[in-house]
């Protein structure tokens, strides 16, 4: 079965950012980690553990869109964004494309637009699609093929929202009739005013009697004023070349097996050093044949090195405290890890 894995990565970095606003991480330089550290384990979990054939992850662009032009109110109110946080994204786009996975950008749309064409194509060619992503507005598009995938919060698991759940969640019978739900809520976040008095604690206010009734005025008396957005049109893949979705976790391995992206991936060894260094130690303690160098220099190598000899026991930590803090404990996991294939090999 094809397997179709589609990230928003504005939403995942956003939520990354701000889970740890309180306590933000920072490498040694002081650059704040926090977006790229979040993203990177949501992207390792899925490609560690869901098998994915087919994956992207989808971004916005600054141009503005047909919502905008409709109504110029759209988004306003937001605060600008973060420095710290839009320093992150040319990070993480850069680690995705070290992965070999394609990042999915076109002008006049959002990531939303994009994910949504994407799987409704995939539909039609019979994947199991699954959309990544914390946004409530993504249940319009589940369905018996797609899937939410919704990240943990506070290092709870991940949640896969299927069809029978979100019908039941949002006591609705159509996946369509949470466009009327969202429409009567309006949405403080994007600045869209919805029905005074009509809120999410009021769901029972407005059962399918109740909605089944607006949606038959409405498409009797549609006000051109607040006619619909029209469905986004899809995006042409021809510009952006072959294979904008071929991606695999397995040619991630098989990148990674024969060196062509180690040295991509080093280059953001400083922005998220632990957590993919952490990742290739584990990789290469199950037995694959990696061997990525290049995250360490020839003086880091000969630290480590003296700081192991002797050293048999299971935990890093001494070795680690011995170290001062001069080399990262992922770093110095992966020493570990090649030294130990080295020495059995030979």
């Amino acid at each position: 079965m094809k397997r179709l894995f589609l990230l928003d990565g504005m939403a995942l970095i956003y939520r990354a950012h701000f889970a740890f606003i309180q306590n933000p991480i920072r490498n040694s330089k002081g650059t704040n980690t926090s977006a790229l550290y979040g993203f990177i384990n949501t992207l390792l979990s899925i490609l560690e553990k869901e098998n994915p054939t087919h994956i992207g992850v989808a971004f916005d662009t600054s141009a503005p869109t047909p919502r905008h032009i409709l109504f110029p109110a759209y988004k306003a109110q937001r605060d600008e964004m973060p420095e710290e946080l839009a320093a992150a994204i040319p990070h993480v786009k850069a680690l995705c494309r070290a992965f070999g996975i394609p990042v999915l950008e076109v002008d006049g749309f959002e990531a939303d637009d994009i994910i949504g064409t994407l799987v409704k194509r995939a539909e039609l060619e019979e994947f199991e699609s699954f959309m990544v992503t914390p946004d409530k507005d993504f249940a319009q598009l589940i369905s018996e093929s797609t899937w939410m995938w919704k990240p943990g919060r506070k290092g709870s698991d991940h949640e896969i929202i299927d069809l029978p759940t979100m019908l039941k969640n949002w006591e609705i019978e159509r996946p369509a009739q949470v466009i009327d739900i969202l429409g009567l809520w309006g949405d403080a976040a994007d600045n869209i005013p919805g029905i005074p008095g009509v809120g999410e604690k009021k769901r029972e206010d407005y059962g399918e009697a109740f909605l089944a009734a607006i949606h038959d005025w409405l498409s009797e008396n549609p006000p051109q004023e607040f006619a619909p957005l029209a469905p986004a049109a899809a995006p042409d893949p021809k510009p952006r070349g072959p294979g904008i979705l071929n991606s695999t976790a397995q040619l991630t391995l098989e990148l990674w097996k024969s060196g062509n992206s180690i040295a991509q991936i080093a280059e953001t060894r400083s922005l998220a050093e632990t957590t993919i260094e952490n990742h290739l130690a584990q990789a290469i303690e199950n037995g694959e044949p990696l061997d990525p160098r290049a995250f360490y220099t020839a003086a880091e190598e000969q630290q480590m090195q003296a700081a192991l000899d002797g050293y048999d026991e299971a935990s890093l930590k001494p070795v680690f405290e011995q170290l001062e803090g001069r080399i990262s404990y992922g770093k110095l996991r992966l020493f570990r890890a090649i030294s130990a294939r080295l020495e059995t090999a030979g």
